[in-house]
């Protein structure tokens, strides 16, 4: 009885772990810094909303924490990306500051 519990919570975690929002493509359309409430983070909308798994109602932007590994360069390519008007994609990784989805990756598409 003990296996089928385990066995029925892990088909039931597995949807819920693996969850991320979906990969959003085109330009650039908002990027900002400095909210007060969330220092050191960036802010990066692409196209209108999509789902997280970090809110209940559609989401606008992904963030990016700068005292994470990797995020600075990633603000470098939005920038980039941004002034130049170049599409880029952008996933989610699934982990969550409050209601704002974690950035996972950028990339910059020629």
């Amino acid at each position: 009885m003990k296996f089928r519990f385990i066995g029925a919570l892990a088909i039931w975690l597995i949807p819920v772990i693996g969850y991320t929002s979906p990969t959003l493509k085109g330009t650039i359309n908002e990027l900002w810094v400095a909210d007060n409430n969330h220092p050191n983070t960036i802010f990066i909308r692409v196209g209108d909303t999509f789902t997280s798994p970090c809110s209940t109602s559609p989401s606008r932007y992904l963030i990016m924490d700068l005292d994470e590994p990797g995020m600075k360069e990633a603000y470098s390519m939005a920038m980039a990306a941004f002034f130049s008007n170049m599409e880029v994609s952008i996933g989610g990784k699934g982990n969550c500051r409050g209601s704002l989805e974690k950035l996972q990756y950028i990339n910059v598409i020629k």
